[in-house]
C-alpha cells in the first residue's frame, strides 16, 4: 500500500504543476524509473443486460485517507448511469480524474472483480520494471 501512496503523491504533484515531471507516456503506459503503470481500459455496457445485478463503484466510494474502496452500489443494468462503463479487475489501481478529488486512489480488491467502475476513474496496473 505504501508504494500506491507514493505513486498517488507523484501523480498529484505532477497534475498540480500541469506537467508530468519524471513521467513519460509510452503508448498506453505511464512510466518512471521505479515502476511502470499500464493503462487498463476494458469497457462494458451494463445496459445490454438490463435484468442483471452488478456492483458499481463511484469516486465517492473511495476513502482517500485509507486508499480503500469502502462501499459500492448494487444496481440493475437498466439503472446503470451512462458513466458506468469500466470493467474492474482485482489489483487494478483506480485514480480519480476529477479536479478536487484527485487524492482518491485505491486498489480494486478481489471481492470487486468483475464489477463496473465510473469513467471518472483512470485505471492502471502496476508493472515491475
Amino acid at each position: 500500500m505504501q508504494r500506491i501512496h507514493i505513486i498517488r503523491d507523484q501523480i498529484i504533484e505532477a497534475s498540480k504543476l500541469n506537467d508530468l515531471v519524471g513521467f513519460e507516456f509510452l503508448q498506453n503506459k505511464l512510466a518512471c524509473s521505479e515502476y511502470e503503470l499500464e493503462t487498463a481500459l476494458k469497457r462494458v455496457n451494463p445496459k445490454k443486460k438490463p435484468d442483471k445485478k452488478f456492483r458499481y463503484v463511484e469516486i465517492a466510494d473511495v476513502n482517500p485517507a485509507t486508499g480503500e474502496i469502502e462501499s459500492w452500489s448494487e444496481i440493475l443494468g437498466i439503472e446503470a448511469p451512462g458513466r458506468a462503463r469500466m470493467l474492474l479487475k482485482s489489483g487494478n489501481i483506480v485514480l480519480s480524474s476529477l479536479k478536487g478529488s484527485i487524492k482518491s486512489i485505491a486498489i480494486v480488491p478481489e471481492e470487486l472483480e468483475g464489477s463496473v467502475g465510473t469513467t471518472g476513474f483512470l485505471f492502471f496496473n502496476l508493472m515491475k520494471r
